[in-house]
């Protein structure tokens, strides 16, 4: 719940609004999460079992998944490819690690968001030679 409080790609849903697809931002969002006991073995096909698509008119573009295995536990996050990317997957864990033991994190001064708006703006011209 705090990391989805944080990061508002994470209460993010996508709508059709007169032919254009909007981004929209929730207030509030409960987390995806679900404990499950499995008796499948070869990993590959317990992330297959998990595997799902994403509904996008919903927001939270994460599910987390907490499975318990015969031989061993896994814990499960999914995001669809739209609310992030590699180095985001490296913050969001960060963050979920910090707060996993109970540690305060600083204030976000910026938002995926504002990373995807410099993305598109930014001046590549002097890149082109």
């Amino acid at each position: 719940s705090k990391l989805i409080e944080r990061h508002e790609i994470l209460r993010t849903q996508y709508v059709i609004d007169d032919n254009e697809v909007k981004q929209r931002i929730a207030t509030h969002v409960l987390p995806d999460f679900e404990e499950v006991t499995t008796s499948l073995t070869n990993e590959q096909d317990i992330i297959q079992s998990f595997m799902e698509p994403f509904d996008l008119e919903q927001p939270s573009q994460m599910r987390v998944k907490y499975i318990h295995g015969p031989q061993q536990d896994y814990l499960f996050m999914d995001t669809h490819h739209s609310i992030n990317d590699g180095m985001s997957n490296t913050i969001l864990l960060s963050d979920l690690n910090a707060l996993y033991q109970d540690k305060s994190l600083p204030e976000l001064k910026l938002q995926y968001k504002d990373y995807s708006e410099w993305m598109v703006h930014r001046d590549l011209s002097k890149q082109r030679h």
